[in-house]
């Protein structure tokens, strides 16, 4: 720009327009870049997977300061130059100096670039022996996906066995908040059994969102936090607590997470025991565990149908006496004081607390006869899958576990070795 200055000045167009016709171009130039710098970073902020939640505010950032830089190029560069640009004068003391060394520096770069230049065979090999000295140092670097940090916020979770009430989750729940609140550096703990998120909780799990004081506040890390906790919940009895850290990317995850598929549920299940035992020995692997239980209680009712048909009792009435009395249904609502409540029919806690109870239960004939359940089913206590996960469709069970001491991707790599054998 300053050359095309000098060149319209010289062909006889005025200082003045010239300069003008100078800012025009710098202009255009300047608006130019910052949009499209900003249109190469602004799509990352609706990006809304792994990348749009690692490089979201570093988009904004940049293409926040590409506006701003451009405005200031544009309006107050220009105005500070008129008013603090003076002639040229001899520089001296210091400013003469640095102006030296930075001449210096530009003649010895100039003079280097000038010489490899000359040997481009050379700069190649050098270049190659540099990656090659990069790989073989990338091999003795710990991968991490997100570093962790310490955020002064940890969880637990509570698992109690299956087939436990809420009254037995609860029970265990507090014994782990005592466990928790034992911690000098626990600032506040809010407690949930049964945590539900976009749906009902299971009732044998409960959690705990956990809030440390600051870090210049307390001697210890979470990391050592979480430790002290794993130690008073190893002396907790009927129920398994774990210290969860939290993820860098969402609330809930873990950063080492197996996936197995396949179309048999035992098979799948044996090879997870499997692996969830030689993962529990390794050093470094905490809290594993998996998402498939099989051994949840459950209680068969196989219906007589000969027999509940000569005492005119149909298969419906049966399954709605026992939907009814056991799980309770909602039949109508009243209005106190201006709230709407429901009206639930259920049997008595203590009269369904005993699987035996439900031989003690009727149901009405065609005749109107109440006739017992006694004489029309017959129990069979079994164990079944609490739910069987999906993953791509397919049925499949997580293992997942937390480090402890090693990096993610020593984890891994040990995991996926594992899995192999």
């Amino acid at each position: 720009v300053l050359e095309n200055i000098t060149r319209w000045v010289e062909e006889g167009t005025p200082p003045l327009e010239a300069a003008r016709q100078g800012m025009r171009e710098i202009s255009f130039a300047v608006v130019a870049a910052t949009v499209s710098a900003v249109a190469v970073f602004a799509p990352l902020t609706f990006l809304s997977d792994t990348t749009g939640r690692l490089f979201r505010e570093f988009a904004v950032t940049v293409a926040a300061a590409l506006l701003i830089s451009g405005f200031v190029a544009l309006t107050l560069s220009p105005a500070l130059c008129a008013r603090v640009l003076r002639p040229a004068r001899p520089e001296r003391g210091l400013k003469a100096a640095l102006a030296a060394g930075l001449d210096a520096l530009s003649r010895a770069y100039e003079r280097g670039l000038a010489r490899a230049l000359a040997r481009p065979g050379w700069v190649v090999a050098g270049a190659a022996l540099w990656v090659a000295l990069g790989a073989v140092l990338y091999q003795w670097i710990d991968e991490e996906l997100m570093p962790s940090s310490d955020r002064g916020f940890v969880m637990a979770r509570v698992v109690a066995p299956e087939g436990s009430t809420i009254e037995y989750t609860d029970r265990y729940q507090r014994q782990a908040e005592a466990v928790v609140g034992d911690q000098p550096e626990v600032r506040r703990i809010f407690s949930v059994v049964p945590l539900g998120i976009g749906a009902p909780g299971v009732v044998n799990e409960g959690f705990m969102f956990v809030s440390l004081h600051p870090r210049n506040e307390r001697a210890h890390t979470d990391r050592e936090v979480m430790s002290a906790m794993r130690d008073g919940f190893d002396e907790i009895p009927g129920a398994k607590a774990f210290a969860i850290p939290p993820s860098p990317l969402r609330g809930f995850g873990s950063p080492v997470q197996l996936v197995l598929q396949g179309p048999d549920v035992r098979t799948l299940a044996a090879y997870a025991d499997e692996i969830e035992l030689r993962l529990a020995d390794e050093p470094g692997l905490v809290n594993v565990r998996t998402d498939l239980f099989l051994n949840k209680p459950q209680l068969e009712v196989a219906i007589d149908r000969d027999r509940a048909s000569d005492l005119g009792v149909s298969v419906r009435d049966i399954a709605t006496t026992l939907q009814i009395l056991l799980g309770g249904m909602d039949i109508s609502t009243f209005k106190l004081e201006g709230e709407t409540y429901n009206v639930m029919v259920q049997s008595e806690w203590k009269r369904r607390n005993d699987p035996r109870d439900i031989l003690k239960l009727a149901v009405r004939g065609n005749n109107g006869d109440l006739i017992p359940l006694a004489s029309l089913v017959h129990l069979r206590e079994t164990i079944a899958p609490r739910d069987i996960p999906h993953y791509d469709r397919q049925r499949s069970i997580h293992i997942t576990s937390q480090l402890d001491g090693i990096s993610q991707g020593e984890a891994l790599a040990l995991v996926e070795g594992i899995a192999r054998e």
